[in-house]
C-alpha cells in the first residue's frame, strides 16, 4: 500500500496551507512507494533527497533535491524517495488551495533565490511562535508572495493570471474593476477594525480571488492588505487612547490585537511611543503627526 504525505500543518486557511513534512532517516516509509498529495503543493526541502517519480521516463523522474531547490508536486504522483542525509527528509511545505496558482510550474523543481528561502523559514518561525502574534491576512500574504517568487524563478507566469490584459497593457475597464475590488476590500477593513480578516473572507466579500486580491490591492495602495488592516485598526485605538480613560487591555483586545503586549508593541513601532506614553504625554504636534501618517488609504 502507498504510503501518502503526513505534514504538520503551521497554517491552515481556506487560502493556503504552511507546513513541515519530517521523514527521520530510521522511518521504514523510505521503503516504500509513496503517492503525493491531492492537491498542489511546493515543497522546500532542508535535506537533499533523491526522488524517483514512477512511470515517467527516468531522465524526468529521477532527480536529486538540495536546499538551494522548491519541487511542485502533481496530484496523484507515485514515486520512490531516498535519504541523501543521515538527518532524513525535512521539507517546509506551502499549499495554496486555489489549484490554478501553481500553473506554469510545470519542470517540478526550481532552483529558489535565497531571499526565498530566508522568507519562508522566518514565516515558518513566526507560525511556530504562535498565530496570536501574526494576523491571519499577513501570514496569508507572505504564503502567496514566496510561491509567486518561485514560480517566477521558475520561468513561469504567477497563477490566477489577470483578465484583461492584452500585450502587456491593462485595460481602462480592468483598472477599474481592480479598484472598485480595492475599495471594496478597504470598506471592509475599516468597518470592521475588531474583526482579524482573512484573505479568503475578504475575496469572497469582493469576489476576486484571494490570490489576486492581495496583488491588486498592493498596486493600487502601495500597501499590503495586512499593513492596511494595521493602519486602520491602530487608528480607532489612537482614538481610544487619547480621548476616553478605557483601559489599555481592554482597548487592545477591542481592535483585534492578540494581548497588550502586542498591542503596546505595534503602537511604539508605530507611533513611537507606547499606548501609555502616548495617554500621559503626547503633545499636539506629535498626535497631529501620527493622525496624518494614519489617514485612510483611498483609491
Amino acid at each position: 500500500m502507498d504510503r501518502t504525505h503526513e505534514e504538520t500543518w503551521l497554517l491552515e486557511t481556506a487560502t493556503v496551507r504552511v507546513g513541515v513534512l519530517d521523514v527521520p532517516a530510521s522511518d521504514p516509509g523510505w521503503r516504500q512507494t509513496w503517492t503525493t498529495p491531492e492537491r498542489p503543493q511546493i515543497a522546500f526541502p532542508l535535506a537533499p533527497i533523491r526522488t524517483r517519480v514512477l512511470g515517467v521516463p527516468a531522465r524526468r523522474g529521477d532527480r536529486v533535491i538540495t536546499p538551494i531547490h522548491a519541487m511542485r508536486s502533481t496530484p496523484g504522483w507515485r514515486y520512490e524517495r531516498e535519504a541523501l542525509d543521515e538527518r532524513g527528509e525535512r521539507s517546509l511545505v506551502i499549499e495554496p488551495t486555489e489549484r490554478s496558482a501553481l500553473d506554469g510550474f510545470e519542470s517540478g523543481v526550481a532552483a529558489v533565490p535565497p531571499e526565498v528561502a530566508v522568507a519562508l523559514r522566518t514565516l515558518v518561525r513566526r507560525l511556530r511562535r504562535g498565530c496570536g502574534l501574526l494576523e491571519p491576512v499577513e501570514a496569508e500574504e507572505q504564503a502567496l508572495s514566496i510561491v509567486s517568487a518561485t514560480l517566477r524563478s521558475a520561468g513561469a507566469r504567477a497563477g490566477d493570471v489577470s483578465r484583461g490584459l492584452r500585450g502587456g497593457v491593462e485595460l481602462e475597464s480592468t483598472t477599474e474593476a481592480h479598484a472598485d475590488a480595492v475599495r471594496c476590500a478597504l470598506e471592509l477593513i475599516e468597518s470592521t477594525p475588531d474583526r482579524r480578516l482573512s484573505l479568503g473572507e475578504l475575496g469572497a466579500h469582493t469576489r476576486v480571488s484571494p490570490a489576486h486580491l492581495a496583488r491588486i490591492f498592493r498596486k493600487h495602495t502601495g500597501l499590503t492588505i495586512a499593513e492596511a488592516a494595521r493602519r486602520s485598526r491602530l487608528s480607532r485605538a489612537l482614538d481610544d487612547i487619547l480621548d476616553t480613560a478605557d483601559d489599555l487591555t481592554a482597548i487592545a483586545y477591542r481592535y483585534g490585537f492578540a494581548d497588550s503586549a502586542h498591542f503596546s508593541k505595534q503602537c511604539s513601532s508605530v507611533f513611537g511611543s507606547s499606548p501609555s506614553s502616548l495617554r500621559k504625554s503626547a503633545t499636539t504636534g506629535q498626535v497631529r503627526m501620527i493622525r496624518q501618517a494614519l489617514e485612510p488609504v483611498r483609491v
